[in-house]
């Protein structure tokens, strides 16, 4: 059933991804929005539609997870954030999607090293995953859509996976959702607009150590949700 849970993560992903390629206003966004968290609670509030649904959302359930309320509101960030910047708001949205997920497959498939993080307990080998698909997701979507040169997508690509996983690593209860965007676009618009890239990437590394570090926990074993 995760699988299943992790498909239409994807899939909602995906569908979002182009909405700058689709819609010339933010209206749109805010009305799908508004739409979605709406369906989102009558299936958490409604009796038929949860019984329907409870399969799906059972491992939500479990953590008290709010996590598709805060993936649309990552995602309504992420389009703020960017400023109609669509290679910022592309990429925040798929490292969201893809990088989250491979962490979540990979850490329950093959995670051997388990650490807490909150009530969510995550592997090494999850967060590892994580860092590499966010950086692939980065930099491909970078050099695509971005007319800045090669060396600094490099290290905004690398401010942003580094931001991102520690984020994750540290966020609980679905909170990554939101969290994970929200430092994509940060670490990119720093990075990529601003001279001292080094300087840049200390300083979002700093940060995202310290909101991952509030919510890592020791846990003796578990695995990367």
């Amino acid at each position: 059933m995760e699988a299943v849970r992790k498909a239409l993560h994807v899939e909602m992903g995906l569908l979002a991804s182009v909405a700058p390629w689709v819609f010339s206003a933010s209206w749109p966004m805010l009305v799908l929005a508004g739409l979605a968290v709406a369906w989102f609670w009558a299936v958490k509030a409604c009796r038929p539609l949860h019984r329907r649904f409870r399969r799906v959302l059972r491992a939500g359930d479990r953590r008290r997870s709010r996590g598709e309320f805060f993936f649309v509101g990552g995602v309504l960030a992420a389009y703020v954030l960017s400023s109609g910047e669509p290679a910022y708001y592309c990429t925040a949205v798929l490292v969201l999607t893809l990088a989250d997920t491979a962490a979540a497959l990979v850490g329950r498939k093959f995670g051997k090293h388990p650490y807490g993080a909150s009530e969510a307990r995550k592997t090494l080998e999850g967060s590892g995953a994580f860092f590499i698909v966010a950086f692939v997701c980065v930099a491909a979507c970078l050099a695509w859509l971005s007319a800045h040169p090669t060396a600094p997508n490099v290290a905004a690509a690398l401010a942003a996976a580094v931001a991102a996983t520690l984020l994750e690593a540290g966020s609980r209860r679905g909170a990554d959702n939101l969290l994970v965007p929200i430092g994509t676009v940060a670490a990119l618009r720093l990075v990529l607009e601003h001279e001292s890239s080094p300087v840049a990437i200390a300083l979002i590394a700093g940060g995202a150590v310290l909101v991952a570090a509030s919510g890592l926990r020791p846990q003796m074993r578990g695995s990367h949700v």
